[in-house]
């Protein structure tokens, strides 16, 4: 079988049945060897990102103040949780400087 790319991937999978793999038919040393991967801290620096992103609660702490600037009781009250819980999403946010707070 060919090799993918991330849009193929995204696109079709192959079926496979129990026991089998997918094989790349000859080498790609060439194209291989031109390839470079992001450097270890830069793929640790997006994971820890993207990490944060995952939280639900996170994301919709970020949807509400793309849409206005709320204080911590406000968001709290929107999202049907704690002010101690928001403060702690938003501590998360402010580390990735995602979000910024005023006095």
């Amino acid at each position: 079988y060919g090799g993918w790319t991330n849009r193929d991937w995204l696109m079709t999978k192959p079926v496979l049945q129990d026991g089998e793999t997918v094989v790349c038919q000859g080498t790609h040393a060439a194209i291989a060897s031109e390839l470079q991967a992001i450097a270890p801290e830069v793929a640790q620096s997006l994971a820890e990102f993207f990490a944060v992103l995952a939280d639900p609660n996170r994301l919709r702490l970020l949807s509400l103040l793309a849409r206005s600037e709320l204080c911590v009781g406000d968001l709290a009250q929107a999202i049907g949780v704690s002010e101690s819980a928001v403060s702690h999403q938003l501590r998360s946010l402010r580390n990735l400087r995602l979000v910024s707070y005023r006095k």
